[in-house]
């Protein structure tokens, strides 16, 4: 390499991928697929981001127990020629708000150095992993007060444009700088009690796109626009992800979630429900594992047992827009649209 006349020394690489190649990403995948065989951990890899995970109820022993697997990690990577930045690597220990596990402190040792903890008496409260602002307790508020500050900036944008375009172009906005960052993960963090913040600034954006002041009634335009509030979203999007895995059309790797389905035997009307088991805590009522199975079994046998994605996507949509209200009378006698001056 040239640059303002200075040439860097010629090296011999014994062994490369040429960056930007076509078949990089693949030979890059073939290379590390055996990381899971290097130790006893939870691995989840996507490209090259990858994440392990242990569970223990003995928070020490936990500890102890990943300093041991990632020993293991390290050398599987120094076996394979990979340097790992330790810099960037953090970790967090999952636990209920006002657990009696806050003040224990232990340390994760990676390749001789400590590995910084994300948690709320740190510097770093979350961190982002594919998109999703993770917290130690899951609460997913720095996730929905990133995705409050997008929507915003959002509602700002078509504010000022609201006089110049039609109300099309005014849907196409929403849907490319509001919709995308509410959808987005939702059957994660939809579930979070603090989900009104999010809901506030909606019903802001479907008030600038139809024109209506502050204050209007929201659920008629909802309604009209045919746009799902954020929870009612939630709710579509888990019973998307359900109606898939009940008819088998996820990933094989979603093959292992046995305990939302009733076994391997073809659906009927007796066989469609998922398995619900009862939750032992708030905290673990709120996560996937109980919310997707109550909610697919709240539906109607007809609507469970539609075999076609698409009808039970439009199916499901169209049972929660019907319950919106197309007029609205309340009984506050300030309000300036049902009591006009």
């Amino acid at each position: 390499m040239n640059i303002y006349n200075i040439r860097s020394t010629m090296e011999l690489l014994t062994c490369a991928v040429p960056q930007g190649s076509i078949l990089g990403p693949i030979l890059f995948l073939i290379y590390v697929n055996d990381i899971n065989n290097s130790n006893n951990m939870h691995v989840l890899s996507f490209a090259d981001d990858t994440t392990v995970s242990l569970s223990s109820n003995n928070i020490p022993q936990l500890y102890q127990n990943m300093n041991i697997e990632l020993e293991r990690l390290n050398n599987w990577f120094k076996a394979n020629r990979l340097c790992l930045n330790v810099k960037k690597t953090k970790f967090i220990l999952f636990k209920p708000q006002g657990g009696n596990i806050a003040n224990y402190n232990g340390n994760i040792i990676l390749n001789g150095e400590n590995v910084d903890q994300i948690s709320n008496h740190s510097n770093e409260k979350s961190f982002k992993f594919l998109g999703i602002h993770i917290d130690e307790s899951l609460s997913w508020k720095h996730h929905i007060n990133k995705v409050t500050k997008k929507i915003s900036s959002a509602n700002y944008i078509i504010n000022k444009v609201k006089n110049i375009l039609p109300k099309s172009s005014l849907r196409n906005l929403y849907s490319s700088l509001i919709h995308s960052h509410i959808n987005y993960g939702l059957p994660i963090w939809g579930s979070a009690r603090n989900l009104n913040s999010v809901f506030k600034l909606q019903k802001r954006s479907i008030r600038i796109i139809n024109a209506k002041p502050y204050k209007y009634h929201t659920e008629p335009l909802f309604k009209s626009s045919q746009i799902l509030k954020v929870k009612d979203r939630y709710h579509v999007n888990s019973l998307i992800f359900m109606h898939k895995l009940m008819y088998h059309k996820l990933p094989r790797s979603f093959d292992c979630l046995d305990y939302f389905k009733p076994g391997d035997k073809p659906l009927t009307r007796q066989s469609d429900l998922a398995q619900c088991t009862k939750p032992r805590t708030t905290f673990s009522s709120l996560l996937p594992y109980h919310q997707f199975p109550r909610i697919w079994n709240e539906l109607d046998a007809g609507t469970r047992n539609m075999t076609s994605l698409s009808q039970f996507k439009n199916t499901v949509k169209k049972l929660l827009t019907d319950k919106y209200e197309s007029i609205i009378f309340c009984d506050n006698m300030f309000c300036k649209q049902c009591y006009p001056a």
